[in-house]
């Protein structure tokens, strides 16, 4: 169910059947686990077996592939912008109809774990979590959520984005904000990059590295002045754009890194 690259200093790779990662933090006093997945499989089994340090959990945003898996453990912080939006997406037959959809795997109903009952610890901008040695900030990015977050590990100069800046940015939902205002998130965080020399994806079909919020940023400027190439397509069932012209592979032809696909009522 499970499987673990190790990045280096700290910071592991948790790897799914269903296309979305999770990265375990491990600093010299506790651990902390950067969201949970669509809740199949035991993953505290799995992260106890690589640490059995103090655990506390870190949730980008309440989107189903990211919150779902957090009824396992016990001290859990998602921004309250999202608590809603959470107790929607974490449904077990949501669960795994988005899984089979988004990843072309069918998880099994006996290995759900069940919906989070517990609730969950607000999680702000700037809040920081020592590890030891490590040390974890919250930096919110609303966009493709209004709660989503990236988190900056300071020592090691590395921003692990969640959802909040891919290089295809979901930006049709309902609970997704403007482009306009999703811009503004963008110049933001783009004022920060001189304090991180990397960032990673928690989709194995997101590529790049910190370029994406720049080139994020252009393509924002693009949609809103009607000079993207503003291709229609479907995802999920829904009827939206796509700013950019991409191949098979969801990468641009242009040779570029970043996409967002959105929807008019979201300019």
């Amino acid at each position: 169910m499970f499987k673990k690259t190790d990045l280096g200093n700290g910071v592991i790779r948790i790897e799914t059947p269903f296309d979305v990662y999770m990265y375990l933090v491990v600093g010299k006093e506790r651990a902390a686990l950067i969201d949970t997945g669509y809740g199949v499989g035991d993953l505290e089994a799995y992260v106890r077996s690589i640490t059995k340090l103090p655990l506390i959990v870190l949730c980008s945003h309440g989107h189903v592939d990211h919150a779902s898996g957090s009824a396992q453990f016990d001290e859990v912080y998602l921004s309250r912008r999202d608590w809603e939006l959470e107790r929607e997406h974490t449904q077990v037959e949501k669960r795994m109809s988005i899984a089979e959809a988004l990843s072309g795997t069918k998880p099994q109903e006996e290995d759900m774990i069940p919906q989070r009952n517990s609730p969950y610890l607000d999680l702000e901008d700037g809040d920081a979590f020592d590890l030891g040695g490590l040390t974890i900030e919250a930096v919110f990015c609303p966009g493709h959520t209004q709660g989503c977050m990236c988190f900056l590990i300071k020592e090691l100069r590395l921003l692990l984005l969640g959802d909040a800046c891919n290089s295809n940015t979901f930006l049709f939902f309902p609970e997704a904000g403007k482009v306009a205002d999703y811009l503004a998130s963008l110049n933001r965080l783009n004022g920060r990059t001189d304090e991180f020399d990397h960032a990673v994806f928690f989709h194995p079909d997101n590529y790049g590295d910190k370029d994406n919020i720049e080139e994020n940023i252009v393509v924002c400027r693009e949609i809103l002045d009607g000079t993207d190439d503003r291709i229609a397509c479907e995802v999920l069932g829904c009827k939206v754009f796509s700013a950019k012209e991409t191949d098979d592979m969801k990468h641009r032809t242009d040779g570029r890194t970043a996409n967002i696909l959105y929807v008019m009522e979201k300019l």
